[in-house]
């Protein structure tokens, strides 16, 4: 199951915080910033696109239980691939059915420096998880602009309006299609 959120994968909480990386551990500004706000340790080294790190017991983060490093981005080919994303996706729901996990914040993963479309990312990540009714992937788009876009495909696929509503984090102007 999915659900399709406007605003940043640390409004909410949740059991699963997934986290973009490249597969040299590298993270955007942003992310780094968010990461520090929130207790969150970061200290990643190489690993292969495509690969998930997982944390837990993290002591001072209240918003998530476990965090994972998801490497989207071969730097060497500045690019994220269709097989990454499904390998991460395999990773999180193994980790998630081993520890009884259900909510999971993700963001639409590989396309920034992995250039591949809102559109795909979003298609790969809720098709992995389609078949999957006891977790819920939350999937952030960053962007107004690009959540508008992703609930009109969901829109067109499903031939009627999705729900919107509110999230958790009022004050943060996220919202959510269902």
């Amino acid at each position: 199951m999915y659900e399709l959120f406007c605003g940043d994968i640390f409004d909410m909480k949740c059991d699963l915080l997934v986290v973009p990386c490249n597969n040299y551990g590298g993270i955007s500004t942003n992310v780094c910033i968010s990461l520090r706000n929130n207790n969150i340790p970061y200290d990643l080294r190489k690993m292969n696109a495509g690969d998930v790190v997982f944390l837990t017991n993290i002591k001072h983060c209240t918003n998530a239980w476990a965090v994972a490093f998801a490497a989207s981005v071969d730097v060497c080919q500045a690019k994220c691939t269709e097989e990454y994303l499904h390998k991460i996706c395999e990773s999180i729901k193994d980790y998630c059915k081993c520890n009884s996990l259900n909510r999971i914040n993700i963001p639409l993963l590989g396309t920034g420096a992995g250039g591949m479309t809102n559109q795909e990312s979003f298609q790969i990540l809720k098709e992995c998880f389609q078949d999957e009714p006891r977790i819920t992937l939350r999937i952030f788009a960053y962007s107004e602009k690009v959540y508008f876009e992703l609930k009109e495909q969901i829109e067109t696929e499903k031939g009627m309006e999705s729900k919107l509503y509110k999230t958790e984090k009022e004050n943060s102007g996220s919202y959510c299609a269902v």
